[in-house]
């Protein structure tokens, strides 16, 4: 069956085995005996090529096959040697029938069942701990593990060798009945034994054979075995597929015996990740929002266009609304609306209270926007009503039964207009605002009434600050602006109609002469001079006016045309806020005109809500960051050591695995098992450790919670690929010499 030619091994340069020619048959039962260190085992190893020779051939031959052994070392161990190592080399942690069926697993059989076979050997129950097991328990386990992979050699080293004499004579007795179309070779020093049972017995001194004797001793057995019939053309091979339930079940062992140590690398390793994973999606979060955000909540469509600071300080300077929708020309908006900035009130005849005042248009879309809102009432369907705040109404009324309750809208100078309450809004925005909705034309109204009610106007010399509506330090504020009438002139005329001239006073000349550095002149002469130059009056709006003329008066008044004053006192805003379709082109409209040189500028409600995320969570991500990178070098640094440890008290059990059949890339996939169970746990751990770090931020930041940020699990996921991966090579480049050592090489370690 099988045969050696020309076989020799050294170690160390010295000779342990030196064969010319040595062949072992089937229906027998070969015994080899010698002294210590005289060849023995090194012969049983290089019979089953748990090693090479240095020269020379093993062929085996048998049932139509018939190859060198060391050129099919897996296919060979797998299906047709059997070993028995004389301390049996079971499979801890593992239960005697899974011992058993890891070889078959290998050998890729399925018909013989282990269990059955067992209680024939004298194990009542093959459930039990192979650690557990006495001795002579794990030999018979061996033996059976041995014939029940269909091996047609079966080799034994020592098998007796740390059993007493009942169970050496029970071992003995199972070998010799195996050897029915199997060649059985026992290695023992136990001669008594070999005579007693082998039918060949083969010495060895120095590597060399000394005698080869055949017996014909036919010893009756200690216990009946006639039940025990293994032939070998009766076991047929099934599908390789069950290769990878031998993977399956020797990793699901290492993973529950080293659990413990597995899962503090697991904790480590989840920490670190979900801690850069909660960074990268706050990063997400602070350079954009998720589309699914309530935009009518947060306003994320909102651009808000207005001027410079209004020399009154009323905000900025008037607006342009059709000059606004010629700018944004380009971008799709869904509707503008005039914003007139300032503190407004709510009052009864009793009450008085401040509130939140947003203009809107009455039209379907603002009636679907500000309706999404908690209301309790309906829209606005005239000028004439409001929809009052939720703690406007209860300051007012102290209930929000209301609908229906006339109010006074003002701005706390004397200036009101009516209302009437048709609904509650009970919705509160992330800056703690809850807004008390008010139509753009009755805002208009009201600020109709403070111009009128302003007298004071502001006069410069028309250079670049005041055509950009900034007033300079010099700049005279007269007190009064009236209409001209039949004033005494002085100097100068009357101003012509539709003209832009303005008469000034005396009064207001003298002012006019220190600030504009003509004091060194007489009056008449500094009028002279003053009547040159072009000057911008700034009240509600810019508007380029000429001195053309001074009359009698103390106070600091200026006199103008009624078209003048009309258009000063009409209502302009100073704010317009553009509802925008689509949210994303929010930055480039809001890039686009605060790069011009337009004086305007562009406030994008997106853009400020991803700013408020960003920076609120700024010291969280950089605490996370630097948790994540300690920790993740950390968990590298305990992997590789379990790693190491693993492979160390592993050794044995690959070597096992290899006599078993076990390919290199077999050994691969067992060793990478305990790592890829580590990296998908610690990925499912990170998934759960960012779902609490997400609500715990989100509750702690009201902009974190409503910018919709999404749960990162993809990002998780491809995170812990990406740690799969090192994982992958963390192992690799450390098990890959191990999986190729040769089972001997392995036991020695």
């Amino acid at each position: 069956m099988i045969s050696l030619f020309n076989v020799s091994k050294s170690y160390n340069d010295k000779i342990v085995l030196d064969i010319e020619y040595i062949s072992f048959n089937t229906n027998e039962l070969t015994a080899i005996i010698g002294s210590s260190g005289s060849g023995k085992t090194t012969l049983l190893n290089i019979l089953g090529a748990l090693e090479k020779p240095d020269r020379g051939k093993a062929i085996f031959s048998a049932y139509g096959e018939k190859y060198d052994i060391n050129e099919h070392v897996n296919e060979y161990r797998a299906r047709n040697v059997g070993f028995i190592f004389q301390d049996s080399n079971l499979i801890n942690g593992l239960s005697a029938t899974q011992n058993v069926e890891i070889g078959q697993y290998f050998a890729g059989i399925s018909n013989i069942d282990a269990d059955a076979t067992l209680r024939i050997f004298g194990l009542q129950t093959g459930k039990q701990n192979s650690e557990t097991l006495s001795g002579g328990e794990k030999q018979r386990v061996a033996i059976v593990r041995a014939i029940s992979k269909n091996a047609k050699i079966i080799l034994a080293d020592e098998p007796s060798g740390n059993l007493d004499i009942q169970n050496a004579h029970r071992v003995f007795n199972s070998l010799r009945e195996l050897k029915h179309n199997r060649a059985v070779i026992v290695v023992t020093h136990d001669e008594s034994l070999a005579k007693q049972y082998a039918d060949r017995i083969i010495r060895f001194s120095d590597g060399k054979i000394v005698s080869d004797e055949r017996l014909n001793s036919q010893p009756e057995g200690i216990f009946d075995t006639k039940q025990v019939s293994y032939s070998c053309n009766e076991l047929k091979p099934t599908a390789a597929t069950s290769k990878k339930k031998a993977v399956f079940v020797i990793s699901k062992n290492s993973i529950r015996t080293r659990f413990g140590r597995m899962l503090m690398v697991i904790l480590v390793s989840a920490i670190s990740l979900s801690s850069v994973v909660s960074v990268q999606n706050m990063n997400v979060a602070g350079r954009t929002v998720s589309d699914t955000v309530d935009r009518n909540y947060l306003e994320t469509d909102l651009i808000t266009l207005r001027y410079g600071s209004h020399p009154m300080g009323r905000g900025a300077r008037a607006m342009d609304v059709s000059f606004v929708s010629e700018i944004l020309q380009d971008f799709p908006t869904q509707d503008m609306v005039e914003h007139f900035s300032g503190t407004y009130y709510l009052s009864t005849e009793r009450n008085s209270t401040s509130v939140d005042v947003k203009s809107v248009n009455i039209n379907l879309f603002f009636e679907n926007r500000v309706m999404s809102n908690d209301i309790k009432g309906s829209f606005i369907n005239n000028h004439d009503e409001i929809i009052i705040s939720y703690s406007g109404a209860m300051a007012l009324f102290g209930t929000v039964d209301c609908v229906g309750e006339a109010v006074k809208v003002h701005d706390g100078s004397g200036n009101s207009v009516d209302a009437m309450i048709c609904g509650v809004n009970f919705t509160e925005k992330p800056d703690r605002q809850i807004y008390t909705f008010v139509s753009a034309t009755k805002m208009k109204e009201l600020r109709g009434q403070q111009l009128k009610a302003t007298t004071q106007c502001v006069i410069e010399i028309m250079r670049y600050e005041t055509q950009q509506g900034i007033v300079p330090n010099n700049a005279i504020k007269a007190s009064y602006a009236s209409v001209v009438g039949n004033e005494e002139i002085i100097w100068g005329r009357l101003p012509e109609f539709n003209s832009g001239e303005v008469l000034i006073s005396l009064g207001l000349l003298q002012y006019c002469i220190s600030a504009f550095g003509v004091s060194d002149i007489a009056d008449h002469l500094a009028f002279e001079e003053i009547t040159k130059k072009e000057y911008g009056c700034i009240m509600n709006e810019l508007a380029e006016i000429r001195i053309c003329g001074v009359y009698h008066g103390d106070e600091l008044e200026v006199r103008f045309e009624q078209r003048q004053i009309d258009m000063m006192t009409t209502p302009l805003p100073d704010q317009v806020d553009v509802y925008i379709s689509n949210v994303q082109d929010g930055v480039r409209i809001v890039e686009r005109i605060n790069s011009s040189n337009l004086g305007l500028l562009a406030i994008s409600e997106y853009n400020n809500l991803r700013l408020n995320v960003s920076l609120s969570l700024q010291f969280f991500k950089s605490a996370l960051l630097v948790l994540g990178v300690l920790l993740g070098l950390t968990s590298l640094l305990m992997l590789y050591s379990l790693i190491k440890l693993t492979l160390h008290e592993r050794q044995k059990e690959i070597a096992i695995l290899k006599s078993l059949g076990a390919s290199p890339i077999d050994i691969l996939w067992v060793l990478l098992a305990d790592n890829f169970f580590i990296a998908t746990s610690a990925v499912c751990c990170s998934l759960i450790i960012s779902y609490v770090l997400q609500f715990v931020l989100s509750s702690a930041f009201k902009e974190l919670a409503t910018a919709g940020l999404p749960f990162p699990l993809w990002l998780t996921i491809t995170s812990g690929s990406f740690y799969c991966l090192i994982l992958v090579l963390l192992t690799l480049s450390s098990v890959i010499k191990t999986a190729k050592c040769s089972p001997v090489s392995l036991l020695k370690d």
